[in-house]
């Protein structure tokens, strides 16, 4: 059987992609991280991530005298946002 390989900067762009799909669990965000980690790691590529901007984040609110001010959302009990990632590669 012949070797099959794959570009590691292009597996990365389309998981990068998928990770930010409005509706995508937590569970499946999860598992796209932990394939981009191993992937990236396993060929030294691995340049850091970061978060993505999420419905929890604090967004900025208009009054009604014309002044804007920042109300942060509350995340809901039990929610897990930490896997709102973007990853970064190294290009060797």
């Amino acid at each position: 059987m012949a070797r099959k390989t794959i570009n590691v900067k292009d597996l990365v762009e389309e998981l990068n992609r998928r990770l930010t799909v409005p509706g995508l669990g937590v569970f499946e965000r999860e598992a796209v991280c932990s394939v981009i980690e191993h992937v990236l790691l396993s060929t030294d590529q691995y340049a850091g991530f970061s978060y993505q901007p999420s419905e929890w984040d604090e967004a900025p609110t208009q009054t009604a005298d014309g002044k804007t001010v920042v109300l942060p959302f509350l995340k809901p009990p039990g929610k897990r946002d930490e896997y709102r990632r973007i990853y970064y590669y190294a290009h060797n």
